[in-house]
């Protein structure tokens, strides 16, 4: 759930946590809900086959498999866009898309962990 906070020159802050009265930087999200042609409300599509929508959060969005997914903010269309082709296909499928970040997954970091513990008790005989 996308929490908005309006400002009086038009942007928006948006909560990603959920929360109403977080203010932790890292789930605040500026928004504008000015139009490219100068109204506000939600933007246009930026071309017909456009595969996403606006959400009201402030957020590209896209309903798959019965549930609404996020992939950026307004003002970054080409971003969510490309943030949506890298995950559609995990999407669609009906899993959840890895990321793509180069960080470890807590799967990676259990294994090395257990594969070090091994290799030392391996080594303590």
């Amino acid at each position: 759930m996308r929490w908005n906070m309006g400002t009086a020159d038009g942007w928006t802050i948006n909560r990603t946590c959920g929360n109403p009265s977080c203010v932790r930087p890292d789930h605040l999200q500026s928004g504008s809900l000015v139009r490219d042609d100068g109204k506000k409300g939600k933007p246009r599509k930026p071309r017909p086959d456009w595969p996403l929508y606006p959400h009201r959060s402030g957020q590209w969005a896209k309903k798959i498999r019965g549930k609404t997914h996020y992939f950026g903010p307004w003002p970054a269309p080409e971003a969510a866009l490309q943030k949506y082709l890298d995950e559609r296909d995990d999407l669609h499928a009906g899993r959840t898309p890895h990321s793509k970040r180069g960080g470890l997954t807590m799967r990676e970091l259990c294994n090395r962990f257990l594969s070090a513990k091994q290799q030392h008790a391996t080594l303590a005989r």
